[in-house]
């Protein structure tokens, strides 16, 4: 037999069940769902406050764009003015171009007159620069001659025979030196070498010697030998300083 009661029991659980889940689901989405709606609330504040900036900027910008337009009114009334007075001054400007023309005529007459001037002062200018050249070259041609004087001399100087004692010889060598100091200051020394040469020299010169090998001998073991030296050093110096100064004195000729 069926129980009724028992079914009425299940069922009151059941509503009861059902009720508790069904508040439990309330409760579940209000938590869900407040946070959602106060954002978007707070969204539109946003939004509403958003847009009023933007309508205040855009009056602000319709304020602007009227007094720009009243700005190009009253500068197309100027530009209309200074059209009238350009026409003006383009008519004074015809009037200064052919006043222009003819100075420009007169002065391009001038500047010819001026270049043919110019051309004339530039060849004497370059007739002045050979001479001045010339006159260059000349100089430093005397000037590589006017020691060849002094070397001529010194030539005829050493042409001369050595005297046979020494005191004479000392003196000959000294006036060689006098001359040769005049034709190079470095000569000098050169032949104060070949002086102090000179008392072994002649201290050979008047030895006495048993055969010639025993004068051969004497004559390198003295120092004789170098006085030999010494001279044949000294010619070859004041030749050579001839020669660089004729070699120079043609170069100078030839250029």
């Amino acid at each position: 037999m069926f129980d009724w009661s028992s079914t009425k029991g299940l069922l009151a659980m059941a509503g009861s069940a059902l009720m508790i889940m069904l508040g439990i689901g309330i409760g579940i989405g209000y938590v869900l769902f407040q946070p959602s709606t106060s954002e978007a609330s707070s969204r539109l504040e946003t939004n509403v406050e958003r847009i009023t900036r933007l309508e205040a900027s855009i009056a602000e910008k319709d304020a602007r764009f009227n007094d720009l337009l009243n700005e190009v009114s009253s500068y197309k009334q100027e530009i209309a003015r200074n059209k009238v007075t350009n026409e003006g001054l383009l008519e004074q400007i015809s009037r200064q171009k052919l006043d222009v023309t003819a100075a420009e005529r007169a002065e391009a007459v001038a500047q010819n007159d001026l270049v043919a001037s110019q051309n004339e002062v530039s060849a004497l200018e370059d007739e002045v620069s050979t001479m001045v050249l010339l006159q260059g070259h000349l100089a430093d041609l005397e000037g590589s001659i006017e020691p060849m004087d002094s070397d001529r001399l010194l030539l005829v100087e050493l042409r001369k025979s050595m005297p046979d004692t020494q005191e004479e010889a000392v003196k000959y060598w000294k006036s060689v030196k006098d001359q040769a100091v005049k034709s190079d200051p470095s000569l000098g020394t050169k032949v104060d070498r070949v002086i102090r040469m000179l008392p072994p020299y002649f201290d050979w010169i008047d030895g006495t010697y048993t055969d010639t090998c025993d004068s051969v001998l004497a004559f390198f073991d003295s120092g004789a030998v170098e006085f030999g030296t010494m001279s044949g050093d000294l010619q070859n110096d004041i030749f050579l300083i001839m020669i660089n100064r004729m070699d120079s004195a043609l170069n100078l000729v030839g250029n």
